[in-house]
């Protein structure tokens, strides 16, 4: 090999371990800076500087080698200018180079040795042998990452460890295998010894680790536990509210002072773990100092209010306290309404006494079938049933965020009036979303959208009039609750994220033998808002004022924001074994088992970044299917015989509006009608200015 023939061999190096490339290290420290000051002094650029950088560095005095490395390597000095041809100077051949080289190399390996002794005597005077035979119990050091830990200064600078954990192997002289707990199991198991600490065994002194999240790099995150104290801060123009933090795994000692504003932002879910005050009692209480004057008025304000409105109490609308909470499919399975399929589909179960069902294929054979259920029950938390079932994508994965406008000025709308029937709906809709956690109360914010209910429809159909005459419509199937953010999507900056062009991802998809057709599970409310941004989702209605913690409906750059995030999730599957529009996910393959493989790689995707599926709306191992209106299986694409029945019975156009409207449904399958273009030349010209119609 080309090490071999040098004489050379190539060093590895890992993490933690600095000793490996220490020397590596230093020399390119070393030409970083001499590089940075011939930048500075000659105004050069990095790479214009490097042959000057280069120069200095091989003709430097080094006092390790004690001559400069230009010399050791060729065993001559540089030529320069100064030193091109120096008076006396003989060219040396044959054996008396060869005993001078000899010389040299011995030399300089006598002063590096020489040099290794001196930094190790240095090194070794604070040196303390630290060896751990198999079975022992260790500290692990571990350490907090800057910036993100909310402590003072005595907190950083204090060791942190966590354990104690069994030592189960030693790996080399200087590095040792541990015994990590589950939540450990995305950190590697191998630590140098540096970073452990013996355990002394003491019963009445245990490290608690279970509430730790630490990350891959063994950094964690500080969270508040409770508030200790409060003042207000005078400046000259305003009064900063400040409270006294005590944050996780440090005493009152180390608690901080917080501006009160800041620290609910940054964990708007942060409970004090404080029970509801009695004013009589604990009046003199440090967190009621500052504010006994304003919680005297809002307790006179209230008896006021009270002797006006007594008798109107029982009329105020109120949302009902319930125990009744949706708890995940894991922990107890739903009632589930199960519709009627057509003939190639039909319902499997992945839990005992037939709950959880999912819908497969009814032409697979039993012993495909027993595979595709056992890898569904294998990745069964990639599909919920139940709301409740919603995790939430992680917001390292992405996360919406409203970006207003430099001159955008914030919008407080009134609440609009419900009739008894719309009433019922909002506050079902209000229950179950304050239940699993999409949405909040909270008592203030600059932007306030009010709350409709619109109908929710079907698609086209045709239906008859009593004068037997037809006529096109969506025929009403519930009711669905939106916000009506027009006033906010105005004043926020736009995202121009591209969708997919349809055509392009059907002739992608078309030809394969299998496919399974999957659906996000309200996908919209599996991505999270950031917390600075979600006080602009606030709406009102008659339960209360609310803001989301997920990306609700009617946000102008919602639907940017889901098609980047799902192209994030699979963006390596992409055009390869899965197709996405939104939240419509086509996985395919040309044989069962490779579709099966497919599938395990799409599921597993979704549990490790919390996205759930639709269990009614995924289809698994079909032959063919309905992608955006067509018919997509190996023969092709294809025509959705029912959108073409509902295209021929609609009546002819009677208005402007109307013709615009056929054009539109009729010019979705233009690349199935030959010359579409002439054909609708006629009516396209009824769409001109100045056309009798």
């Amino acid at each position: 090999t080309l090490h071999r023939a040098m004489g050379t061999r190539l060093e590895f190096s890992t993490a933690f371990h600095p000793q490996t490339d220490g020397q590596s290290e230093r020399t390119i420290q070393y030409l970083e800076d001499i590089l940075r000051a011939v930048v500075l002094d000659r105004s050069l650029t990095w790479e214009s500087a490097l042959p000057l950088v280069e120069l200095t560095y091989n003709n430097s005095y080094h006092s390790t080698i004690k001559m400069v490395p230009f010399e050791a390597l060729y065993g001559r000095k540089v030529r320069t200018p100064l030193y091109w041809d120096e008076i006396g100077e003989r060219t040396i051949m044959g054996p008396e180079f060869i005993h001078r080289a000899a010389e040299t190399v011995e030399a300089i390996r006598k002063h590096i040795r020489l040099a290794q002794e001196r930094q190790k005597v240095y090194a070794d005077r604070k040196r303390d042998e630290h060896e751990y035979a198999v079975g022992d119990h260790v500290f692990l050091k571990v350490s907090p990452m800057k910036g993100v830990i909310r402590f003072g200064k005595k907190g950083k600078l204090k060791p942190r460890y966590i354990g104690p954990f069994e030592i189960l192997a030693r790996v080399g002289n200087l590095a040792y295998r541990l015994a990590l707990p589950p939540s450990l199991s995305g950190v590697h198991d191998v630590f140098h010894v540096s970073m452990l600490w013996r355990y002394v065994h003491n019963p009445d002194h245990v490290v608690d680790f279970g509430e730790l999240q630490v990350e891959r790099d063994l950094t964690y995150e500080e969270v508040p536990v409770a508030i200790l104290d409060q003042k207000v801060h005078q400046l000259r123009n305003r009064a900063v509210s400040l409270v006294k933090v005590l944050w996780s795994r440090h005493d009152e000692t180390e608690a901080t002072w917080e501006k009160e504003a800041e620290l609910w932002r940054r964990y708007p879910n942060f409970d004090t773990g404080t029970p509801v005050p009695d004013l009589q009692r604990d009046s003199d209480r440090p967190e009621f100092l500052n504010r006994r004057e304003l919680i005297d008025e809002a307790v006179t304000a209230l008896n006021t209010l009270k002797l006006y409105v007594g008798k109107y109490d029982k009329n105020f609308i109120q949302l009902p306290e319930t125990d009744k909470k949706i708890l995940p499919s894991t922990l107890q399975a739903p009632e589930l309404e199960m519709k009627s399929l057509p003939s190639h589909l039909k319902y499997v179960y992945l839990g005992d006494d037939r709950t959880l069902p999912v819908i497969v294929s009814s032409k697979l054979k039993p012993d495909q079938e027993a595979a595709l259920i056992d890898v569904l029950r294998n990745y069964k938390r990639a599909i919920g049933w139940t709301i409740a079932d919603l995790r939430g994508i992680s917001p390292s994965v992405c996360m919406h965020r409203i970006l207003l406008e430099e001159d955008a000025k914030p919008s407080r709308e009134a609440q609009r009036r419900l009739n008894p029937p719309m009433m019922e709906v909002v506050k079902n809709e209000i229950i179950k979303l304050l239940d699993v956690g999409v949405i909040y109360p909270i008592s203030d914010s600059r932007w306030v959208s009010p709350t409709q209910v619109v109908p929710k429809k079907s698609g086209v159909t045709v239906v008859g009039t009593h004068e037997g005459e037809l006529v096109p419509t969506r025929v009403q199937t519930g009711w669905r609750v939106c916000i009506d953010y027009r006033k906010l999507n105005v004043m926020t900056r736009k995202d121009h994220f591209p969708l997919p062009f349809i055509d392009q991802m059907l002739e992608r998809l078309a030809g394969y033998s299998y496919y399974c057709f999957l659906d996000g599970y309200s996908g919209y409310f599996q991505i999270p808002i950031a917390p600075e941004d979600q006080e602009k989702t606030t709406f009102t209605c008659p339960f209360g004022t609310f803001a989301y913690r997920r990306m609700p409906f009617g946000l102008c750059n919602a639907p940017a924001t889901f098609q980047r995030c799902m192209v994030s999730i699979f963006s390596e599957y992409v055009g390869n074994i899965i197709e996405v529009f939104m939240d419509d996910f086509s996985v395919y393959g040309a044989s069962f088992n490779s579709g099966l493989e497919n599938l395990a790689l799409i599921l597993k995707r979704c549990i490790e970044t919390n996205l759930v599926l639709n269990w009614e709306k995924c289809h698994f191992m079909v032959e063919q299917g309905i992608v955006l209106g067509h018919i997509v299986s190996k023969r092709g694409i294809e025509v959705d015989k029912s959108k073409v029945d509902i295209i021929t019975a609609l009546p002819y156009p009677a208005s402007v509006r109307e013709v615009r409207s056929f054009l539109g449904h009729a010019g979705f399958y233009r690349r199935f009608i030959k010359d579409f273009s002439k054909v609708a030349a006629p009516l396209c010209s009824l769409l001109q200015k100045d056309v009798e119609f």
